[in-house]
């Protein structure tokens, strides 16, 4: 079987009109709907699974992946639908199962490693009669995008309210005789879906895991790759999970950079002490009680 990949096109999109149908789809909530469109059959989270360095290869190479059940069984903790990979890598004595000097390399965050993506576009791509023409929105943050991307593209006032900023690009589904590498992206997407709209993926550039939104045929074969490690999702389950802070440190969450929780600190205060202008991104967030 040959090696599927999603193929980015860097021109510009003339138009926005491939996306303005998700103008009113991403509501404010703590959930997975503020990146997920309502209105399909199921869903599902797919994990992305970590790595473990061999002992021997050269600069300590991650080559074998390890999903998150083996994690689990290392440092006892459940794993269900809603775990969160900040608390499954950590054990009750505080050692973390991807901290420096260890072998295990923690999932790659923003996008599945290739191998895991082909997977998930074999069945994709049998759910959809448009695979030539894929819609993707990009982070403007990632460095080296082309100059040929064009301006950021509004998804929705409250992605753009916690730093989120978007180009539109359009790919395709293809196969490739090349042998799959580690991680399928420089840039990966963000949101994208075929202009079928017959499925919807997301997967933020923090998430160790992504989200897909489907027919009840398509999720149920997602659930059913013994290769994809996958839950059902519902749009009300908390996006990547509930994370447990250590009782003895304070609730950060390690996956999310220094800078970004800057960010996120500078949008608090903000909110709590600047102006508020009506119909704001910080107004409408007190008026719909996002920080209470």
């Amino acid at each position: 079987m040959p090696n599927l990949r999603l193929q980015k096109n860097p021109s510009p999109v003339p138009s926005k009109e491939p996306m303005e149908w998700l103008a009113s789809k991403l509501n404010l909530t703590r959930t997975l709907r503020p990146w997920m469109p309502d209105g399909y059959e199921s869903y599902v989270r797919v994990l992305h699974p970590g790595f473990a360095v061999v002992p021997g290869t050269e600069n300590g190479t991650p080559e074998v992946l390890v999903p998150w059940s083996t994690v689990c069984e290392w440092s006892g903790k459940p794993l269900n639908a809603t775990s969160h990979i900040g608390d499954v890598m950590r054990r009750e004595d505080g050692i973390n199962w991807a901290e420096p000097g260890r072998e295990g390399v923690a999932p790659p965050q923003g996008q599945m490693d290739s191998a895991s993506l082909s997977r998930l576009l074999i069945h994709l791509t049998e759910e959809t009669s448009t695979p030539d023409e894929i819609w993707m929105l990009i982070w403007t943050g990632y460095a080296g995008q082309p100059d040929t991307v064009g301006l950021p593209v509004e998804v929705s006032w409250f992605l753009r309210a916690t730093g989120r900023e978007y180009v539109l690009l359009r790919g395709s589904i293809s196969s490739s005789p090349d042998s799959p590498q580690v991680m399928a992206f420089e840039n990966p997407p963000t949101f994208w879906w075929p202009a079928d709209r017959s499925w919807f993926v997301v997967c933020d550039i923090d998430a160790s895991s992504t989200y897909v939104g489907g027919t009840d045929k398509l999720i149920q074969r997602i659930l059913n790759d013994i290769e994809l490690e996958s839950f059902p999702a519902q749009l009300d389950d908390p996006y990547e999970g509930y994370y447990v802070a250590p009782a003895s440190t304070s609730a950060v969450n390690p996956r999310i950079g220094f800078t970004t929780r800057l960010r996120h600190h500078s949008l608090f205060f903000r909110f709590r002490f600047g102006r508020r202008r009506r119909g704001s991104a910080i107004y409408q967030m007190k008026k719909n009680k996002f920080w209470k």
